[in-house]
């Protein structure tokens, strides 16, 4: 990196450690606020964890912050969820509720959470429901959706928010490039199965490693800080990455760095427990296999017109394999790129990846009973 004096890497590298340092404290004084928060949540419903709200709260939001602003490849949503989640059980030792309404709660926190990172109120509800309870309970309906439109109104009327992605795709995909949707569906089950398997593959990395939890995570936040230095594009949550990716031509190189990268990155950093969600950097890894499309425009395949929209379409294919939520993962890229037109070509490729993946027998990403 062109202008970093040998000083200035140095005290970089210094901070690193120390954010390393406040992370490690913060998942002292709240254990389960480490990760992306999801599976908490999930296991919060199922009576595996009793997560103490009022310090959740403040470890995810200090912690969150600090993982963003190092550059780890995290999103904000996994964060948001817990975060919204933790408000609603606030909401209920306020008004003194028993196990079931405190549950509804907090699930209805969770959902206005995903919405507040998304602006997306439908998909925050349908997270509730597909992902969190797995079920359409009536009496978890009305309160989720009441929570998810009041978390769209104020990120919007009063922030000013507008959707993560920032972009829209107004026409739909032709008819004659099904079988070309079909090809990108199995390559994003594929892409979602390594996703997943790295996951875990770091987490025994992680487990393996026989040193402090401070010592691992001043090794990421050190790891992240060195590839800053040369690889800036791999850093973050990467939602603005998704437009060029969608927009912009790119070498074939480059799409396999990012994707390889995206991956071992993303990976790496979540595995180490530090506070950070990963739906953004998944979503960055869907564009980026999806671009690959534009290769086959060279040979006539497809229009370069139609780009886009196979990029969308892979960013769908990409959540529902990894999370295993095909309609959450149709309505969320719908929702955040304003889409509509294309929910045949997406639901296409969701519904060919979520089969690729369960076929594969890999267990989604968000499984409680399997990760801490």
């Amino acid at each position: 990196m062109e202008g970093i004096t040998m000083e200035w890497a140095i005290g970089w590298l210094v901070v690193m450690v120390i954010f390393a340092f406040i992370v490690d404290r913060l998942l002292a004084w709240a254990p389960l606020s480490g990760g992306s928060g999801i599976p908490q949540i999930e296991g919060e419903m199922l009576g595996l964890f009793d997560m103490k709200p009022y310090r959740t709260l403040v470890s995810k939001m200090i912690g969150g912050v600090l993982t963003g602003f190092a550059g780890f490849s995290v999103g904000r949503e996994g964060p948001a969820v817990q975060i919204g989640g933790s408000a609603g059980k606030i909401v209920s030792y306020w008004m003194n509720s028993g196990l079931r309404e405190q549950r509804i709660l907090t699930s209805a926190g969770a959902g206005a959470g995903l919405t507040a990172a998304f602006s997306a109120p439908v998909s925050g509800a349908m997270f509730v429901f597909e992902e969190v309870h797995k079920s359409f309970n009536p009496y978890l309906v009305v309160p989720t959706f009441v929570a998810t439109l009041i978390s769209n109104y104020i990120t919007v009327s009063i922030f000013g928010l507008t959707p993560a992605l920032g972009f829209t795709v107004t026409s739909g995909v032709p008819l004659e490039y099904f079988p070309i949707l079909l090809m990108v569906g199995v390559i994003m089950g594929l892409c979602g199965v390594l996703f997943c398997r790295m996951i875990f593959a770091f987490k025994r990395f992680f487990d393996w490693l026989k040193c402090s939890r401070f010592l691992k995570l001043a090794l990421t936040f050190v790891a992240v800080a060195a590839i800053g230095f040369d690889s800036q594009l791999l850093l973050g949550g990467g939602n603005d990455l998704v437009a060029q990716l969608a927009f912009q031509s790119h070498g074939v190189l480059l799409l396999g760095g990012i994707v390889l990268g995206k991956i071992l990155l993303t990976t790496f950093c979540y595995g180490s427990g530090a506070q950070g969600g990963i739906f953004l950097p998944m979503l960055v890894i869907g564009a980026a296999t999806g671009a690959f499309v534009k290769l086959t425009s060279t040979l006539g395949l497809i229009s370069p017109d139609f780009v886009p929209q196979f990029v969308i379409c892979a960013m769908g294919g990409m959540l529902a394999a990894a999370m295993r939520t095909p309609i959450l993962a149709i309505l969320l890229v719908l929702e955040m790129t304003d889409s509509f037109s294309n929910i045949y070509a997406i639901g296409i490729v969701t519904l060919v990846a979520y089969l690729v993946a369960e076929l594969l027998k890999e267990p989604p990403i968000y499984d409680p009973c399997c990760k801490p």
